[in-house]
Formats: C-alpha cells, sequence, structure tokens
C-alpha cells in the first residue's frame, strides 16, 4: 500500500469518528490510526526511510484557529506532537488573516493524527465544562472563573496522560526485536528529516500552578476521563482496535 492510499485511510478513519457523538467510538481513532501507520512503516521501512532521507513524505497539518493561541491549547499541542512524533508551532492561519494556528509538522500521515487528536482533545475539554457548569448550576456570571481554573486541572491531568503514552511508546522501541529496532530508526529519521526540512524546535516551558478551586479539581478528575485509547468501528480493511 502506497503513502497516499495510508493518508487517505487515515483521513476517513477520523474523519468517520469526528462525525460520532458517543465520545467512547471516537477516542480511539488515534491510536487505531497510529496502529495502522506502524503497522504500514514496518512493513514499508525501507521505502520511508528513502523518503525521508530525500526530503519526501512529510507535510504539515493545522489546527485551532484564533487571535491568539490560549497558553493552555499550546501545552497539549506540545504534548500531543511528540506522542505522534512530531513538531508544532503557532502560525498565522493560512486562510484566515489575523488569526494564529497550530500547525503539525512531520511524516504526512502524523501531522494528520496529531492534529485530530488535538482538536479532539480541545472539544473533550470544552464539552466536559460545560456537562460540569450544568450539574454544578453554575450561573453564567460565574463560568468565566471556573473555566480558568477547570481548564488548568483538565490540562494537568491530560498532559500526564501524553507523557505516559509517548514513554511507553518510547519504551516499545527500546524492546530488542525487528519491530522495535524498526521503529526507533524511523522515528530518528524523522526527526532528522524534519529537523532538516523545517528547522530545529524549541519550546517554552510554561507551569502549570496547583489550585484549591473546587473547579479545578473537578478538571482534574474529568481530565484524567478522557482516555486515548476507547474501541470505534474501522474502515474496511484497517486495524479493528487499539
Amino acid at each position: 500500500m502506497d503513502r497516499a492510499k495510508i493518508l487517505d485511510r487515515v483521513s476517513k478513519l477520523l474523519r468517520m469518528a469526528r462525525g460520532r457523538a458517543n465520545e467512547h467510538e471516537s477516542a480511539v481513532a488515534a491510536a487505531t490510526a497510529e496502529r495502522l501507520m506502524r503497522e504500514h512503516q514496518i512493513e514499508q521501512r525501507q521505502v520511508i526511510l528513502d523518503e525521508l532521507a530525500g526530503g519526501e513524505a512529510l507535510g504539515c497539518e493545522d489546527a485551532g484557529a484564533w487571535r491568539r493561541c490560549p497558553d493552555w491549547q499550546g501545552l497539549l499541542g506540545v504534548a500531543t506532537a511528540r506522542l505522534f512524533d512530531c513538531e508544532v508551532d503557532r502560525c498565522e492561519h493560512p486562510s484566515r488573516p489575523g488569526l494564529e494556528t497550530l500547525r503539525f509538522y512531520g511524516y504526512a500521515a502524523d501531522t494528520i493524527v496529531a492534529a485530530w487528536t488535538f482538536e479532539y482533545l480541545v472539544d473533550e475539554v470544552c464539552r466536559r465544562f460545560n456537562r460540569y457548569c450544568e450539574s454544578s448550576e453554575i450561573s453564567l456570571d460565574g463560568r468565566y472563573d471556573a473555566l480558568l481554573d477547570y481548564r488548568m486541572g483538565a490540562v494537568q491531568s491530560l498532559l500526564e496522560t501524553l507523557a505516559e503514552a509517548t514513554a511507553a511508546k518510547r519504551a516499545r522501541r527500546e524492546v530488542a526485536d525487528p519491530e522495535g529496532e524498526c521503529s526507533a530508526l524511523i522515528a530518528r529519521s524523522k526527526e532528522e528529516a524534519i529537523g532538516d526540512a523545517f528547522g530545529r524546535f524549541t519550546y517554552r516551558p510554561t507551569p502549570l500552578a496547583e489550585r484549591g478551586a473546587v473547579a479545578f479539581v473537578h478538571g482534574r478528575r474529568d481530565g484524567r476521563m478522557i482516555k486515548l485509547h476507547r474501541s470505534v468501528p474501522v474502515p474496511h480493511g484497517a486495524a479493528s482496535e487499539a
């Protein structure tokens, strides 16, 4: 299967998941797509390594649109990029002058999944915050302060989840078997190719303070409930579960 077909299959998988109202059906889409790409990359490793060495197979994908990207979304963007072997930066939106977007750089299929995962996580935080306000009967006047605290709590939990997933992925690459060695080689080749094509990326540390507010505590709890791996139907021929 060539790269164009992989990209098309990954895109179809994520569009299908995005259209589902049930979070438990859509949350696995990124993991399923990643598994599909990983299997493809193991099978086609020499082709991919040759493409990366020649500066091919790379791309970028935009996610979000703001006057200024919020810090909490920037933190999620960086953590998501790390999970999917990408880099990310704030850029001018390509079709909306005056607005910013987060642009993911990397192996083309990786950027598609990274951008989708980022938007999924942001949507989940916003959706769960609205549900929290309804269940807690928070007035419209009190929502702004509650939102700041809630988002900070949710993001702290999500950063922990993403860091754990990234560490587990890297640990698999340390396993002394053909798949682990191949995955590690491809990851190193991606990093070099991204640096050669797009330059080196640095990220400014943005510490998040612990808070005692009730909304912060609820955000921490709800953030831990947002999963990256759930069951979801997939297009014919794709992997069936993550």
